[in-house]
């Protein structure tokens, strides 16, 4: 027993326990601040930035005809993410401007929202290929796979390339051009016509020379008996004089015995 001073008396336990209680209440309490702390702390760093976060809106900007630089650095100054550019080649639209946008210009997005863009590279161009010693057909076939045009087609007199092939074109090969252009060639009627000259009464060998002069060769030669001329002398030819032969056309020739 313990008299204290205002004359109560009071165990030894009684008193022990009233103080146990009072360091028990201490600790309960600091332990609930701390935990309204760290709540504070929790709502202050994560749940009210998600919270507005969430309710904060962008307005896309139209980027289109705009160049991809320029759109990038638009929208990338919002707060949206711009994902690589898809490209595509466009009659239209000049290489490096931005064709399309997603999502659209005027819609409402969420900050960091991805935008997807298609960015011109500008007319689709075409290496030419060599039309060169092919016919008409071959051309036409070969331009249409390559989404070319044959356009007008011109003939003239060639010694070297067969009738009906191409011999010339307007687009020289490799040379690179736009869809759908339109291509001329040349087409060759085969070889230049020679007008025969005129061999009557020429000896056998001054045929010959002249024949060669002329690009044509002689052909079989013939004989006929003649009391008026010289051996050799040329007295008939086929085809005859002032006709339009071929280069290397063979003449036959008739020449007294």
């Amino acid at each position: 027993m313990v008299l204290h001073q205002d004359g109560d008396i009071r165990s030894v336990s009684t008193t022990r326990q009233q103080g146990f209680t009072w360091r028990r209440l201490g600790v309960y309490t600091a332990l609930l601040a701390a935990g309204l702390l760290i709540a504070v702390v929790l709502v202050d760093q994560f749940i009210l930035p998600v919270f507005f976060a969430s309710t904060e809106t962008i307005v896309v900007p139209k980027v289109t005809g705009t160049h991809i630089d320029d759109a990038r650095r638009q929208l990338t100054e919002l707060g949206l993410q711009v994902m690589e550019p898809h490209e595509q080649f466009s009659a239209t639209v000049r290489e490096g401007q931005v064709m399309q946008q997603s999502p659209y210009a005027g819609a409402t997005v969420k900050e960091g929202r991805r935008i997807y863009l298609t960015v011109s590279q500008g007319t689709e161009t075409i290496g030419m290929p060599s039309l060169i010693g092919s016919t008409v057909r071959e051309a036409r076939l070969t331009l249409m796979r390559l989404g070319l045009t044959l356009g007008d087609i011109s003939y003239e007199q060639n010694d070297s390339i067969p009738e009906d092939h191409i011999i010339s074109q307007s687009v020289r090969m490799g040379e690179r051009v736009v869809t759908n252009a339109v291509v001329t060639v040349a087409v060759s009627r085969g070889p230049s016509s020679i007008r025969v000259p005129d061999l009557l009464g020429l000896t056998l060998s001054d045929a010959e020379a002249l024949l060669t002069q002329f690009g044509l060769v002689v052909g079989p030669i013939h004989t006929m008996p003649s009391g008026a001329f010289e051996p050799n002398t040329v007295m008939k030819h086929d085809p005859p004089a002032d006709s339009l032969v071929a280069p290397g056309t063979a003449i036959v020739l008739t020449v007294t015995r």
